[in-house]
């Protein structure tokens, strides 16, 4: 029988039973596809946001148990610099015991932890030498980025995936912040990195949420003239005018911008231009090998860094 192809009888997505559609996104919860289920119209939108309520980040990984002992092993080390219990069942409890049992504590790794709640964050802030602090993927939300401020010793801080964070400008207060990653942050807004500068004047670091803008990457050169690395991987909102305003980013020495599959050719000049460029992952961009020889001809080094997608690599051994 032929298939009737006429606008009456085409699929349409949009008209999908609401527990179809919540299927559908939550099999996508941890890929970059998910952010942009909710952006396509309100009623998907709707859908979203319950499925981030039903399905607060189950964890995909095996989460480990916490060992019983754990709490008398912690008095034998009073002098640990860095504890790593990502992917565990760690809670309140033991996080009140960190300030006393580790008091020199300065790496604190609470990746893709179910357990971590706003509950905790207050916590922490008696861990005065601090540096480094993980909480990707938890369940925290906008009340903890305030008390996260108040850890002014941080400098790295990974929020990934912390869907319910809104607002990032009380963080202006970590003075000492070197990195930053708010990575798939779907409820923050696409230019909520601007606010940090040009207070955060060590931040030369920056993974940025998948939802930002060109208007984003023109203003940075002018708000934080002194960043030297930023990952765009699966940032795909960005095009010419914004690589064209990055390019005026003189200090910026590492560049990603893996996955932005909209991004072909027209683009290469503009990053030609970044002078300090010494690593570009351009990993799936839409880039021909021969324009982008052309275009980097005299940047031997760049060319050939680890990052570099493997055509291009290719296409140099000819």
């Amino acid at each position: 029988m032929k298939h009737d192809d006429t606008e009456d009888t085409k699929r349409n997505w949009d008209n999908l039973p609401k527990h179809i559609l919540t299927d559908l996104f939550s099999r996508f919860l941890y890929s970059p596809v998910f952010i942009y289920c909710g952006r396509v119209n309100q009623r998907w939108q709707s859908i979203f946001n319950g499925v981030v309520v039903m399905y607060p980040l189950v964890n995909p990984l095996q989460e480990r148990t916490i060992h019983p002992d754990l709490p008398k092993l912690l008095a034998r080390f009073q002098n640990l610099l860095t504890l790593d219990l990502s992917i565990t069942n760690v809670d309140a409890t033991i996080i009140s015991l960190l300030p006393e049992e580790l008091p020199h504590l300065e790496n604190l790794l609470l990746f893709c932890c179910m357990g971590i709640t706003d509950e905790c964050i207050p916590l922490m802030t008696q861990l005065r030498h601090l540096k480094t602090l993980v909480l990707s993927y938890s369940q925290i939300t906008q009340e903890s980025i305030h008390h996260v401020a108040n850890l002014t010793s941080l400098q790295n801080l990974e929020i990934e995936m912390c869907f319910r964070i809104e607002n990032i400008s009380p963080l202006t207060s970590l003075q000492h912040l070197h990195s930053l990653n708010i990575n798939s942050c779907v409820n923050l807004a696409p230019d909520s990195v601007l606010p940090l500068f040009p207070s955060l004047s060590h931040l030369t670091s920056l993974r940025l949420n998948n939802l930002i803008s060109d208007d984003v990457l023109v203003e940075l050169p002018n708000r934080a003239p002194w960043v030297e690395k930023i990952d765009l991987a699966n940032c795909l909102q960005i095009g010419v005018r914004g690589i064209e305003g990055l390019s005026k980013l003189e200090s910026l020495k590492e560049l990603s911008l893996r996955n932005c599959k909209q991004l072909g050719d027209e683009v290469l000049v503009a990053l030609s231009n970044l002078t300090s460029l010494t690593s570009l992952d351009s990993m799936n961009c839409n880039f021909t090998p021969s324009e982008f020889h052309n275009c980097f001809d005299s940047r031997k080094k760049l060319l050939t860094a680890d990052h570099v997608t493997l055509q291009i690599i290719e296409s140099l051994k000819d």
